[in-house]
């Protein structure tokens, strides 16, 4: 049977907005996660590094998705704290037929409040991937604007990126590990403190704030999401949270302003975070046609060493234009700079050798 998700990222959109990015499921409302205060260190490599690594955080399950009408799809949390930072580990249970080795998985955070002429005042991303090719193994943005982010290291004055992450995959299991301040200083990123609760407060005066998870299918294009409440824990005393249930409860007209506007944020990250991979698909692409061009031309070089000469100087020429055009990476140009002028200066020492 052929999967379908939905995208609704609160009731109002399930009941109200039929959405046309169809591939995307969140929660129909947040779910509780309690921080537990950090008793055992944690090394961020994407895995469980030792048994009791996570036993003092208790795993919750958050709807992201669903395979089928019904048939929900989970991602598995467990979140713990300290004074400075948060740890978060997520799993998500994909079928090996479905891997790439470009997805990826994080949190965002819009905050205080949504204004319907402004939009977000303040909003924090931060991801983590299970290969460092495209932008690294984390990425820390800022400055949602209903079309994109942008990266806190490219902002004026830059800031910098405080997320620690690494993804891996073990065949039955995504795994991302990731570490941020809870208050970086950067004037970027969120500020979190402990005692608090994070996330949209239905009926919570003045709490109108979003906290949402991802998951982040490259190969398929799909983009899963949910919605939580995250309380930090204190390291003396941390605060029961009750489930919040917003089911039997009436939706005033602030209600509804809020839960559509997030979902609305939500329609418009889908469609950034789906933008950004192609445009890294594509340039994956040129990537690996200049790769095998240039191997391809060197191959020759005993044979006809002037003529490959003259190739790899024309190679060299496309790659620096596709660069100055911003269809390669830098990282890339870089790669296949080297490996041109590594393969040239083999084929100079040919036309040496054979010059009379």
């Amino acid at each position: 049977m052929k999967r379908r998700f939905f995208l609704s990222f609160s009731l109002f959109c399930i009941i109200l907005i039929p959405m046309t990015f169809s591939r995307v499921q969140a929660n129909q409302q947040p779910t509780s996660i309690l921080s537990a205060w950090l008793k055992n260190p944690v090394t961020i490599d994407g895995k469980f590094t030792s048994t009791d690594e996570w036993e003092e955080a208790t795993p919750v399950d958050v709807k992201i998705g669903e395979y089928d009408p019904g048939v929900d799809f989970t991602m598995r949390i467990w979140a713990k704290n300290d004074k400075k930072d948060l740890y978060l580990l997520y799993r998500v249970v994909y079928d090996i037929s479905l891997y790439d080795d470009a997805d990826d998985a994080g949190i965002s955070y819009f905050w205080p409040e949504y204004n319907l002429v402004t939009g977000w005042e303040n909003n924090d991303a931060s991801f983590c991937s299970v290969n460092p090719a495209y932008e690294g193994w984390t990425r820390d943005y800022y400055g949602w604007d209903e079309t994109r982010f942008y990266k806190d290291v490219e902002a004026v004055p830059p800031g910098e990126n405080n997320v620690e992450g690494r993804g891996t995959y073990d065949g039955n299991y995504y795994w991302f590990e990731m570490k941020k301040p809870l208050d970086s200083g950067d004037g970027y990123d969120w500020t979190l403190e402990p005692g608090e609760t994070y996330g949209w407060h239905e009926g919570t005066p003045g709490k109108s704030d979003s906290l949402i998870v991802y998951f982040f299918d490259e190969s398929k294009e799909f983009v899963f999401t949910g919605d939580i409440l995250l309380t930090i824990a204190q390291q003396e005393k941390t605060r029961p949270l009750s489930q919040v249930s917003i089911g039997d409860l009436p939706l005033s007209m602030e209600m509804i302003t809020g839960v559509l506007t997030i979902g609305a944020a939500g329609v418009g990250i889908a469609g950034w975070m789906t933008r950004t991979r192609r445009a890294h698909k594509r340039k994956k692409i040129l990537f690996e046609r200049f790769m095998a061009e240039i191997d391809n031309a060197y191959s020759d070089f005993k044979m006809n060493a002037r003529r490959v000469e003259a190739d790899l100087h024309s190679l060299n020429n496309e790659v620096l234009d596709e660069f100055k055009q911003g269809t390669l990476d830098e990282g890339h140009y870089n790669v296949l700079n080297e490996r041109i002028d590594d393969y040239m200066n083999e084929v100079k020492e040919q036309i040496e050798k054979e010059k009379p």
